[in-house]
């Protein structure tokens, strides 16, 4: 083998030797990191094995269930070509109508005496 030979060898087996490296550092860093996670999980899972007083017992039974969440509203807007018409308004038409009623009726009772009238 020649000298390049032996350089390109050389430098393929460094850039191996710090890929593995870093390979290596970053398992145990998340070993590490896992194993801190776990304890600190299982550190808060664990239960006395005490039982509680009565009266924490008592206490917590004798609490009133929170009253259910009111439903949920949904409000729709009507299309933009819609129309829109306060009450007052509606009143307003309703009385105008019943004018309009009012005065077919009486023109129907006109048209009557008329005839009787004949």
């Amino acid at each position: 083998m020649n000298i390049a030979g032996n350089i390109l060898l050389l430098s393929y087996f460094r850039r191996q030797l710090k890929q593995s490296c870093v390979l290596c550092l970053s398992h145990t860093l998340i070993l590490g990191i896992s194993a801190k996670i776990r304890l600190n999980y299982f550190s808060l899972i664990d239960a006395p094995d005490h039982p509680a007083p009565a009266t924490t017992i008592h206490h917590l039974c004798a609490a009133p269930a929170p009253p259910p969440p009111p439903p949920p509203t949904t409000t729709s807007l009507p299309p933009p070509s819609t129309i829109r018409v306060s009450t007052h308004q509606m009143l307003v038409l309703e009385e105008q109508e019943k004018k309009k009623e009012k005065g077919e009726e009486e023109e129907v009772e006109e048209e009557e005496e008329e005839e009787e009238e004949e």
